[in-house]
């Protein structure tokens, strides 16, 4: 009695508690209550002080004197958090065959303030059950099954039950979404290639941006070569690779195709930038992918290891780049060493390039040569040599002129060429008719129609995905589902709170974002994580929902053993779609829209009611939240029992 006492005020380090552990494996908070640590048992969960209704908590008579003083124990001590020992619910040395886990639910009660007898009169009512937050993937149950899997072009191949986008796990317990391939690739495949998209296809990585060059100019601005017709914008990625070399110059016009009406640091940002993306193109040139990488380390802190690198540079070719770029600046070699040696400087307009770009959008280089003669020399020996050309041509035309009297012999061997060029008249004559009779053999059985030849934008011939030059663009397309290159700029640029990072990870996440990956992997929140503007740093949830995903779970419930009590509405029996689309916010201000309403009690109060089905307290609650750490082998080879080696 005197010890029962004294494990009941407080667990003795030196008594048999501490045995249990060197078999189960409990965590470092294996004597708390739940064997969880305390941040992990809220109010709700270590006992509420009122139901839903406001109602003070229903009591019961505790028909046990133990569990009566246990509970006027824990209320005087007050101390929810104390620890516990095991032998509070367990009782070994009563038989081979009694269960250690069987005892009366009313032990509960000694800690749990709100008791009752019944599930279905006494139990609080749910809140925010199942989810209190947005699930891992973005589906909405309501317009699919009201409206897509309805139309036309989808109907046939739309699922028709559940169970064809949602399996159990091997205990039964949870439901779990199937694969994307399996589940959402007929309809979401196309959509991720962009072949339904009527913009770009392929994110705007590298680019060449408008630049009006002849106000720049007019200005006392040089900035070398620029081609008239380039037509892209600064991207997101190139402002990234452009901050190490100085930071981009943000006073700049978000648009430089208009610089007429610009102030004086309006055109001298516009001309900077220019020679920092002309240096950009030249550092890569020249250093490759190792030059990208370091760049991108620069701009994100320098935290990314390798394999991160190679995702986000995702291979871009070197003829890619190349290639382009001698299209677009085809000096840029000479200009940029010239300019970094201040041969070539900011602010005084240089005699113009040799290279010119002509009406058909590319550059003709000329080569200048330089004579050193008089002009009018030139022009004098022109005349006499024009002259002379003349006078012998026409002593060339006179000799050269033929009578019917001059030369009779050559005459008549033209007259045999005339024979013979109409022997061979005749002969076509024949063969046009040999052609005619031999029409049926030589037609073939194939009817054949004109072929369209006209050579393939880059955007189509990179259907498959990757690297492709758009106008004064470098793009990239996704390759497939969970392209690396996406995920990792979403990833790496969501966890960063520098101004580059979160212009990166908004173009990657608007609605018509190439890609489309947020429109179905959604992304909360960081409570710890650092300011993108005036939000939070966003995590992105790659895969759906997977039981290993549960750190601390109360609640118990078996899919498969309800299977059997569906009604005709199947699984429709418990959950109930959200028509009304209602919101909800979680704790941090989250806010989304469920496709299921909450659950209610009288869901489960149908059959948990006295008389029918089970509805004690370790029905649907787990007392141990946290997963075993050592399995039922670990155990019986801790105990002498595994095989010898």
């Amino acid at each position: 009695m005197s010890d029962w006492v004294h494990k009941a005020i407080g667990l003795n380090s030196n008594n048999d508690d501490q045995k249990c552990l060197s078999c189960h494996k409990l965590g470092a908070n294996a004597f708390s209550p739940h064997s969880t640590a305390a941040i992990n048992l809220s109010s709700s969960l270590r006992g509420l002080a009122e139901n839903d209704a406001g109602s003070k908590p229903s009591t019961v008579e505790l028909d046990d004197w133990k569990i009566r003083l246990a509970n006027n124990i824990n209320t005087w001590q007050n101390t929810p958090e104390k620890e516990v020992s095991c032998s509070s619910c367990h009782r070994e040395h009563k038989g081979k065959f009694a269960p250690l886990d069987g005892f009366n639910p009313q032990q509960c009660h000694s800690c749990h303030q709100v008791t009752f007898n019944e599930m279905e009169t006494g139990h609080p009512e749910y809140s925010q059950f199942p989810h209190n937050r947005a699930t891992r993937i973005n589906f909405d149950h309501v317009a699919h099954l009201e409206k897509h899997f309805l139309e036309d072009d989808v109907f046939d191949i739309a699922p028709d039950g559940c169970k064809q986008c949602h399996d159990t796990d091997q205990s039964g317990e949870w439901m779990l979404s199937n694969t994307f391939e399996t589940t959402c690739s007929s309809c979401h495949l196309d959509e991720i290639f962009g072949d339904s998209r009527a913009s770009a296809k392929g994110v705007a990585v590298l680019s060449v941006p408008e630049l009006d060059v002849a106000s720049l100019n007019s200005n006392g601005y040089n900035v070398g070569q620029w081609p008239k017709w380039a037509d892209g914008e600064l991207t997101p990625i190139m402002q990234a690779l452009l901050a190490p070399q100085g930071g981009v110059e943000t006073s700049a016009p978000a648009s430089m195709f208009d610089l007429s009406d610009s102030n004086q640091q309006e055109l001298k940002a516009s001309a900077t930038l220019a020679w920092q993306i002309k240096e950009l193109f030249y550092d890569i040139q020249m250093g490759g992918a190792k030059v990208l990488g370091e760049r991108i380390m620069a701009s994100f802190g320098g935290d990314l290891d390798q394999s991160t690198l190679n995702r986000l540079v995702a291979s871009l070719p070197r003829d890619t780049l190349v290639n382009n770029q001698q299209e677009w600046f085809p000096d840029l070699l000479q200009e940029v060493r010239d300019y970094r040696e201040g041969a070539l400087t900011l602010y005084s307009v240089t005699e113009p390039s040799s290279s010119r770009f002509n009406d058909n959008n590319h550059s003709e280089v000329v080569e200048n040569i330089n004579i050193d003669v008089n002009e009018d020399d030139i022009l004098l020996n022109e005349d006499i040599l024009e002259n002379d050309i003349l006078t012998d041509d026409e002593a060339l035309l006179d000799d050269d002129f033929l009578t019917d009297d001059d030369d009779p012999e050559l005459l008549e061997d033209d007259q045999e060429l005339s024979n013979i060029l109409s022997g061979d008249s005749e002969i076509l004559s024949d063969d046009d008719l040999l052609l005619e009779d031999d029409d049926d053999v030589n037609r073939s059985p194939i009817e054949t129609t004109e072929l369209d030849v006209t050579e393939a934008d880059n955007e189509t011939w990179a259907l498959s995905g990757g690297w492709y030059r758009d106008g004064s663009s470098i793009l990239y397309r996704p390759v497939d589902h969970a392209d690396q290159f996406f995920k990792t700029w979403l990833e790496v640029s969501s966890r960063d709170n520098g101004q580059a990072s979160s212009k990166i990870f908004t173009s990657l996440t608007q609605d018509e974002s190439v890609g489309a990956c947020v429109k179905c992997h959604s992304a909360s929140g960081i409570k710890s994580g650092t300011q993108l503007g005036n939000q939070l740093a966003q995590k992105i949830h790659w895969n759906s929902f997977k039981p290993q995903d549960i750190k601390v779970d109360f609640n118990r419930f078996s899919h498969v053993s309800h299977f059997s009590l569906m009604n005709d509405d199947g699984c429709s029996s418990c959950h109930s779609l959200n028509e009304s689309e209602l919101e909800k916010k979680t704790s941090s201000g989250e806010v989304f829209t469920p496709s299921f309403t909450d659950m209610d009690r009288q869901t489960c109060t149908q059959c948990h009611q006295q008389g029918r089905a089970p509805d004690n307290c370790l029905t649907c609650h787990n007392y141990h939240v946290e997963p075993l750490t050592q399995s039922i082998n670990q155990i019986s080879d801790s105990l002498g029992g595994g095989d010898d080696e």
